[in-house]
């Protein structure tokens, strides 16, 4: 008899930090009773579960949460505990943005096809219960869009062109009331984060798992998955345009993060828009946000949180051509050069022969999970 606790995000509410908690406590959540499984092809997520049910690999999800469930039961573990933020908002993030055909025309009606196979994987268990955690619209879109930039694949488009073709994810009672309609409201826990994000682990721990978990755990670490300053943001928005190899790529994506304190933000430079530009945007959430908290019994999220004004210049050609030049240094660098040759070689290894990408991605996911110990990343 075991059941299933789902951490769906959102995204950009401290679930990288929830995750390598989860991850390194694994041993203190056991004693409790709750099991967090390793994830197949990540040192510490289960977002890759959620683009299975969209890329038409189901299989593999329904695989590993059968697996999950028959280890909890043979070890006497009363429940499995999956988080993925990407399980919020399927349709946008692997669909709209990247300007994929969707099943269904109604974004709605696309989302919940998604929940529901999910549904279907999942009644084996007990029961499922479904926990996020919600921020300020405004401040999740700006936190949003420069994680959208910074990423390996970082995307070009300016601000309000992004947020125009996420604009679904901010329906935050669109997407709560599709997993409350197919698990039921009493199986979904909706929090705002900024009430509880200043101790969010123990937060997690007393709402999602119990409070024994926190107080067993060795390992309660706050690691915040840390936006770039606008200078550099904006030098690697441009630099997304080269559209580098995979290898490249991701390397380039820590060069410029590393980059980062040598060019530090003032005050305005992390607000996208104008104020009254943002008003427009996000009030369409306003009456969907006071509907959530009424039902949660929580504290109503604003749908706008910053009152300053935007005061970023744009990123001079002086500054561009520095960061660049900083950034192709960092690129050349011994250490780098051998790293991108050699995840190039093990991209080409694993496109020539298929036979090798199980083993290769076990090594990969070996190195990801022994940095994670040693590095806390």
């Amino acid at each position: 008899m075991v059941a299933l606790i789902l951490h769906i995000g959102s995204h950009k509410t401290a679930t990288t930090s929830l995750q390598h908690f989860c991850t390194k406590n694994t041993a203190a959540l056991q004693a409790e009773g709750f099991y967090y499984p390793s994830p197949q092809n990540s040192a510490y997520t289960h977002n890759y579960l959620a683009a299975n049910l969209v890329f038409d690999r189901m299989r593999d999800t329904r695989d590993y949460l059968d697996k999950a469930r028959l280890y909890a039961e043979k070890n006497n573990l009363h429940s499995v505990v999956l988080s993925g933020e990407s399980f919020f908002a399927m349709t946008c993030f692997f669909l709209d943005f990247y300007d994929r055909k969707r099943l269904h025309d109604d974004y709605f009606e696309n989302e919940l096809f998604y929940i529901n196979a999910f549904k279907d994987m999942v009644a084996d268990f007990t029961e499922v219960k479904i926990i996020a955690y919600l921020r300020p619209q405004d401040s999740f879109a700006g936190s949003l869009y420069n994680q959208l930039v910074k990423a390996t694949n970082g995307t070009t488009l300016r601000y309000q062109d992004c947020l125009d073709k996420i604009k679904n994810c901010f329906n935050y009672k669109g997407h709560i009331d599709l997993w409350a309609k197919a698990f039921g409201k009493k199986n979904v826990q909706v929090f705002n984060f900024d009430a509880c994000k200043s101790d969010i682990l123990r937060h997690f721990c007393d709402n999602a798992l119990n409070s024994k978990c926190y107080k067993r755990a060795t390992n309660k670490e706050f690691l915040a998955n840390t936006r770039l300053n606008r200078d550099v943001l904006e030098a690697k928005r441009i630099f997304n345009y080269v559209t580098p190899d995979p290898a490249l790529a991701y390397v380039s994506m820590r060069v410029f993060k590393a980059l980062d304190n040598n060019y530090p933000d003032e005050k305005g430079w992390q607000i996208f828009a104008p104020m009254t530009a943002q008003e427009t945007f996000f009030s369409a959430f306003k009456k969907g946000n006071s509907a959530l908290a009424k039902t949660f019994s929580h504290k109503a999220i604003p749908t706008l949180k910053s009152k300053g004004a935007l005061t970023y210049p744009g990123l001079s050609d002086e500054k561009r051509a520095e960061i660049f030049a900083r950034a192709m240094t960092g690129l050349r660098t011994p250490h780098h050069r051998c790293e991108i040759g050699a995840r190039r070689f093990v991209n080409y290894i694993q496109n020539a022969s298929p036979a090798f990408k199980t083993p290769l991605q076990v090594l990969r996911k070996w190195i990801y999970s022994l940095r994670l110990h040693i590095k806390g990343w």
